[in-house]
């Protein structure tokens, strides 16, 4: 039995999440930081807003926190 699999559940992240979570965990080395950088991301009014900005602020704690966590469990769609 593989108990990886078994406790740990697959983390699907959209590709522009997957690499910015790669990016911002570089830098960051607590979950704490990750939660709050992704709210620092450009927002509606500044110049390097993007949609993907939503996609980064929709994805939950629990979704970070795993994939901080876990990332080699980390899927990306």
């Amino acid at each position: 039995m593989d108990l990886k699999k078994d406790y740990t559940p697959t983390i699907k992240m959209e590709k522009c999440v997957y690499k910015w979570f790669l990016g911002i965990s570089e830098t960051e080395t607590e979950l704490e930081g990750i939660l709050g950088a992704r709210w620092e991301t450009p927002n509606i009014l500044e110049d390097d807003y993007t949609e993907n900005v939503d996609k980064i602020r929709e994805v939950s704690d629990k979704t970070l926190a795993l994939a901080w966590l876990y990332p080699e469990r980390i899927e990306v769609i």
